[in-house]
C-alpha cells in the first residue's frame, strides 16, 4: 500500500500499473493488482495507518 502511495505522489511520468511496480523496486504488478482489484480491506484501518504513517514522517 505504502510503495503504490508514494508512487502515486511521486514525479512518476506516468502513473501505470508498471511505471508504479517499477518506482516501487517490485518485480511485476501482480502485488499491486491485487491491492487494487482483490485485496478486502477496512477503510477506517486503512485511514489510521496513513494517519499513523504521516506522523512519523
Amino acid at each position: 500500500m505504502r510503495d503504490y502511495v508514494r508512487g502515486l505522489l511521486a514525479s512518476v511520468g506516468r502513473k501505470n500499473g508498471w511505471q508504479l511496480v517499477e518506482y516501487a523496486g517490485h518485480r511485476d504488478p501482480a502485488g499491486l493488482q491485487h491491492l487494487l482489484n482483490g485485496a478486502r480491506w477496512d477503510a477506517n484501518v486503512v485511514r489510521d495507518d496513513a494517519r499513523a504513517d504521516c506522523e512519523r514522517g
